[in-house]
């Protein structure tokens, strides 16, 4: 068996695992909600939220936050109630050659517990052809009018091979509102679960829910962008890239086609209390927004926040989405496919059927194909799956288990090596693991 290197937070010592999985955190760690990048020439770069041991052996709000993600929209703050929103967390980076051996990993947040992160607002991440790794999160902040606590987005950059990291700055001006009596965690106003992308062009694109708009009783808020044309050395002021309609605790996602244009997933919130998936194409440089479009699926009704992204692929005029549907007659994870760059989209599909649990759906173009990645239970507890579509996204290769090793297995991120491989990383208990997905495996749905 090959011997496989686990980090740990200041040196690296080797380890014997399954084959071919590669821990990237330490053991002793708490580590969760994983992303992933490949630098230009393949080099496996892996980002993660992290919390202190003792701060999750201690009860109390901060832990019930991280531990089991809030089943409730920031809106819904009732006065007394424990506050499940509150997050103090580190963001750690380490990078890889040959997607095996990891330098030892360095935080990329300055002052410790700053990041306000959970499985479902990753930070995240992007490398640019220049090999600049850009990488945004929500913080806890103080705002500096009204001295109440605040949630903003920051962006930092690496152009030394994640080595060191630039000091995060705002990716926008703090709004003078107080949102605090009906915003949970008693935030001023909060600016999160953003989306980051590096564009063919080279313009780096940042997004994110933004509530400065809204109003007590209000279900929906507005998405804000940023974008740097000079490698992140600077961003534009924010604009508004959705000004309604935007499900304020779902996670935003971007992809962009070989013109440069952004398609943007997000859950559409409507006046009659749906909460669906959809898509809307963003076209570059004139910043020109297309209509939103519902993927394909049932209608989910639900007087509350979903908690789920919309992930988006897009291949040429191949425009593909997957995402939970709780509308469905068997909830889970459902793909749909547009061959006409979004405008429409064709009829959904279970990605795993008779799964009892199928979620946290992740996606990539490879070799041409849409490769899917979800968490999700058959007959046990929680693994981590993965299939390809084929035929243009009308049907799939077959439903494959990662041979992950022993215990809960969730939240996967995936990657496009150059080689064709895709990379994966995934939460395995409390530990991140990656491996590479075979191109004999991914065409032929046989184990990596």
């Amino acid at each position: 068996m090959r011997l496989l290197i686990a980090l740990t937070l200041t040196v690296a010592s080797a380890t014997s695992l399954a084959a071919d999985m590669i821990a990237v955190s330490a053991a002793e760690r708490h580590a969760l909600a994983p992303e992933l990048a490949l630098a230009p020439g393949g080099d496996v770069a892996v980002i993660w939220l992290d919390r202190e041991p003792q701060k999750a052996a201690t009860p109390g709000p901060v832990d019930a936050a991280t531990v089991a993600a809030p089943e409730h929209t920031p809106m819904q703050h009732a006065a007394g109630a424990p506050d499940r929103h509150t997050s103090s967390m580190d963001l750690w980076f380490a990078r890889s050659s040959d997607g095996i051996t990891f330098a030892a990993p360095v935080r990329v947040n300055p002052e410790p517990g700053m990041v306000w992160g959970f499985a479902v607002s990753k930070p995240k991440m992007a490398i640019a052809r220049s090999g600049t790794i850009h990488v945004i999160f929500p913080a806890n902040d103080i705002h500096t009018a009204s001295g109440k606590t605040t949630l903003g987005m920051y962006y930092t950059r690496s152009t030394d091979a994640g080595r060191s990291f630039e000091a995060p700055r705002h990716l926008h001006q703090m709004p003078d509102v107080d949102q605090s009596q009906f915003m949970d965690g008693g935030f001023t106003s909060a600016h999160a679960f953003g989306a980051l992308g590096v564009a063919p062009d080279g313009a780096v694109h940042a997004v994110w829910v933004d509530t400065r708009t809204m109003k007590s009783g209000d279900t929906a808020a507005a998405a804000y962008s940023a974008v740097s044309t000079d490698d992140g050395r600077s961003f534009t002021a924010e604009q508004v890239a959705l000004d309604s309609g935007v499900c304020p605790c779902c996670q935003l996602t971007v992809a962009f086609d070989a013109r440069s244009n952004m398609y943007l997933g997000s859950r559409l919130v409507t006046h009659d209390g749906y909460r669906n998936s959809s898509v809307v194409r963003i076209g570059a440089g004139a910043n020109k927004t297309g209509k939103r479009v519902q993927v394909g699926g049932a209608a989910w009704k639900l007087e509350g926040c979903p908690l789920k992204p919309t992930v988006i692929a897009v291949d040429g005029a191949q425009v593909y989405a997957t995402a939970y549907n709780g509308g469905e007659a068997s909830p889970g994870v459902y793909f749909s496919a547009s061959d006409d760059g979004g405008a429409h989209f064709a009829t959904a599909m279970a990605v795993h059927p008779g799964a009892t649990v199928s979620d946290a759906p992740a996606m990539v173009i490879a070799n041409g194909l849409p490769v899917i990645a979800w968490h999700g239970k058959t007959t046990g507890g929680k693994r981590v799956f993965w299939r390809t579509a084929v035929r243009g996204g009308r049907s799939f290769g077959p439903v494959q288990e990662l041979p992950a090793p022993p215990g809960a297995a969730q939240s996967a991120a995936l990657a496009t090596r150059p080689d064709g491989r895709v990379q994966i990383v995934w939460q395995q208990g409390e530990q991140i693991y990656t491996t590479a997905l075979s191109t004999q495996s991914l065409r032929s749905g046989s184990k990596p």
